[in-house]
């Protein structure tokens, strides 16, 4: 990046000099927005060669908008070049573990990642043993249908070759949710069934999830989950078993504070025609963020009069990125840390695992991420939106509390904005409904419709407006 910075620098003196007469030079100030909006703009619309690295297509669009709004602040420029340069794609290529063997960080297994386009196809699972030479063990091949969505996911075991093991085929309904899911397993020469579920949603929301399993000749009940939702999202989940008939398992309580930040996570039994407490987790926020720094699970008494604590974790933050998280358990005294680390693009890199003994810490276990960049601005749209219809980067990107998509209608019409992870799973939508014209902004928390954070990771989101679609990437940093 420096030396992209000291070419940007160059040009940019360059192109502000041929841009405008010498004398007028310390006139040409133009507002940080301006420029702002200009070198956006540019950096969505331009084409550049198919062997322009990204950094070369931001330098490009940051230089035309130096140009055309005259902006002679070069500080200015340089910081919105490295926002930009935020903007670049990465998907994970491999992660790898450690062992500590009391003095250097030896190998012990890693998966690796590969993608057609921004979409995840493969997934290969490999050991080592003498911290050279890796075996494979397992394999993940990921298939989509004709929208990107995803349609089967085939996991494999090594053996000389690769044999099935298991397959997770997947349906959906006419607004891009899951609707169904069927799990089957390789008896060596056909695939078995084994489980099949079916969802039902309440507009954007899962409503209902029903699994039966196999019994050889016809799909029988087995489990139902309903979803119940309150002003700050879900609320409960209600499991049910079938005997001949629905009767109450389970259930989770969600509780949130007044700011919709959730404060607890209660489990229950349903016994003898009651609930019965069983475990729950309680959450403490940094101030007025959403960074949890808090998580302490405690586990129901057998006597069933008091809550006992099991173990409680503690976050530190920094620029609202975890660094440190340290779980000290309490029934059997112990204490372990994570250390998380991050590359210069802001992608988790590195997180090391130590064990707590007296005052020190000694090494565990590491992983290490590594990244490929899948490129800038990538639009995998269905077709463009019609005039007058336009859909924006979403900012900030990457995120870490949320991020708001601003969005404009030239004429009224039915508005959907769904966001979907790698594999092309519906996690949220946002916006589904007729509007009329106007300005909008669509916000995304980073949670699913049960209110469950999202990992950290690439997302997309779709925008289908007046009959058309756009996809734009976006990134997830916890």
């Amino acid at each position: 990046m420096g030396a992209l910075r000291l070419l940007c620098k160059t040009l940019i003196v360059a192109v502000v000099a041929l841009g405008a007469p010498s004398a007028a030079v310390a006139g040409l100030q133009t507002s940080k927005s301006e420029f702002e909006r200009r070198a956006a703009e540019y950096d969505q619309a331009l084409i550049t060669p198919a062997q322009a690295t990204p950094e070369q297509h931001h330098l490009i669009a940051v230089s035309l908008a130096a140009h055309h709004a005259q902006s002679s602040d070069l500080s200015e420029m340089l910081r919105v070049l490295d926002e930009l340069a935020a903007l670049v794609t990465y998907l994970p290529q491999s992660d790898t573990s450690f062992w500590w063997d009391g003095a250097q960080w030896v190998p012990s297994n890693r998966t690796t990642y590969t993608y057609s386009g921004a979409k995840l196809t493969e997934t290969v699972f490999q050991s080592t043993g003498d911290g050279v030479n890796w075996v494979n063990e397992t394999r993940s091949v990921n298939t989509y249908d004709g929208s990107g969505r995803l349609a089967t996911s085939t996991s494999m075991t090594w053996s000389g070759a690769w044999v099935n093991a298991t397959m997770a085929t997947f349906t959906y309904d006419g607004s891009g949710n899951v609707a169904t899911s069927l799990s089957q397993t390789w008896s060596g020469s056909a695939w078995v069934n084994e489980f099949y579920s079916t969802m039902t949603y309440s507009g954007s929301n899962l409503a209902t999830t029903i699994t039966q399993i196999w019994s050889g000749s016809a799909w029988v009940n087995m489990r139902k989950d309903i979803y119940t939702y309150g002003g700050f999202g879900l609320s409960e989940i209600l499991t049910q078993a079938w005997t001949g008939a629905w009767i109450d398992a389970e259930r989770v309580v969600y509780s949130y504070d007044g700011s919709g930040r959730r404060t607890q996570q209660l489990s229950q039994l349903w016994r003898n025609s009651s609930w019965r407490n069983w475990f729950k987790y309680d959450f403490g926020y940094d101030g007025a963020t959403t960074n949890e720094i808090l998580n302490v699970r405690s586990d129901w008494d057998t006597a069933g009069s008091a809550w006992v604590a099991f173990s409680a974790d503690t976050t530190r933050y920094s620029s609202n990125r975890r660094i440190e998280m340290v779980t000290a358990y309490f029934t059997f005294p112990s204490v372990m840390r994570f250390l998380y680390a991050y590359d210069g693009p802001g992608n988790l890199s590195e997180i090391i695992n130590q064990n707590g003994f007296g005052s020190n810490w000694m090494n565990f276990s590491r992983t290490v991420i590594v990244y490929t960049m899948a490129g800038v601005f990538d639009d995998e749209s269905a077709g463009g939106l019609p005039a007058g219809f336009t859909v924006s980067q979403n900012y900030p990107n990457p995120f870490n509390l949320g991020t708001t998509i601003p969005y404009t209608l030239s004429g009224d019409g039915p508005v959907r904005i769904s966001v979907s992870n790698i594999v092309g799973q519906t996690v949220a939508t946002l916006v589904e409904g007729f509007q009329p014209a106007g300005s909008y902004t669509a916000y995304w928390d980073g949670r699913d419709p049960t209110g469950r954070a999202m990992a950290s990771g690439v997302y997309f989101f779709r925008a289908e407006i007046g009959g058309q679609t756009q996809v734009r990437k976006m990134v997830l940093l916890k």
